[in-house]
């Protein structure tokens, strides 16, 4: 059996330490144990590109995401989150404001989850930049020689 390690960097201070990163908070739909918030707080670390918190009544949970390349052809966005600790590890996967998919038992089980609902609130207020909407991605140099 392998274990999967991440540590999540500390943000906002740490030891006295100040800091300039940036969180962003939002409470999201309630669910059945009552009021539910999100917090991200970019990271840009290697494969991590922000970490997120989800708060509810009972608890706080804290996730490394990453962005994944989905595959070829699918219109979405796909992310990967390691909770803090590293045990547990969900894919999941948002193509619009309906469709989505995530790989944990909530999701399986009822056809939602914290995951979707976080990472929908995190591209919806626009905390995470779309890789696939760089302007210059499309712009070939002037001054280059075209290969064809």
């Amino acid at each position: 059996m392998s274990s999967l390690s991440v540590s999540l960097p500390v943000v906002n201070g740490g030891c006295g330490a100040a800091t300039s990163a940036v969180t962003y908070t939002e409470v999201i739909s309630p669910s059945k144990i009552g009021a539910r918030s999100i917090r991200w707080t970019p990271q840009h670390v290697g494969p991590v590109d922000g970490i997120l918190e989800v708060h509810d009544r009972k608890e706080v949970r804290r996730y490394a995401v990453g962005e994944l390349d989905p595959a070829f052809g699918i219109d979405g966005r796909a992310f990967r989150l390691v909770k803090a600790g590293g045990e547990e590890l969900y894919h999941t996967f948002i193509a619009n404001s309906q469709d989505a998919h995530c790989d944990c038992a909530g999701f399986t089980y009822r056809g939602a989850c914290c995951h979707v609902e976080a990472m929908r609130a995190v591209l919806a207020n626009g905390w995470l930049e779309d890789p696939r909407a760089d302007p210059r991605a499309d712009e070939w140099p002037a001054d280059a020689e075209r290969p064809f």
